[in-house]
């Protein structure tokens, strides 16, 4: 699981290296996928099965409805954050002849 979520934040960093040139930037970017790909399925397939296994069994629709929940509920709250976080630093700037930049 550690080793996951290792891999997720190396595909994570490879895929913000957006200084490099173009042609570079393509294999970053394919090298960045495939370990965030290789990372969630070292992540998940443990999550679940901790998260199905400690469950009752006559309750199995439970615990895998409350992890679905969950793992989209993390998802959407970082696609919600981003412009929230871009309008929070466009509101923050000074204008004028005084402005920093």
């Amino acid at each position: 699981m550690i080793l996951g979520i290792a891999l997720l934040g190396t595909g994570v960093l490879l895929l913000a290296q957006t200084w490099v040139l173009p042609v570079a930037y393509l294999v970053v970017t394919f090298v960045g996928f495939s370990l965030l790909g290789v990372g969630l399925g070292f992540f998940a397939t443990p999550a679940v099965d901790i998260a199905m296994t400690n469950e009752p069994l006559e309750k199995p629709g439970v615990a895998g409805g409350l992890f679905k929940m969950a793992s989209s509920l993390g998802a959407s709250m970082g696609v919600c954050d981003r412009p929230g976080g871009g309008l929070r630093t466009l509101a923050g700037r000074r204008r004028g002849p005084d402005a920093r930049i």
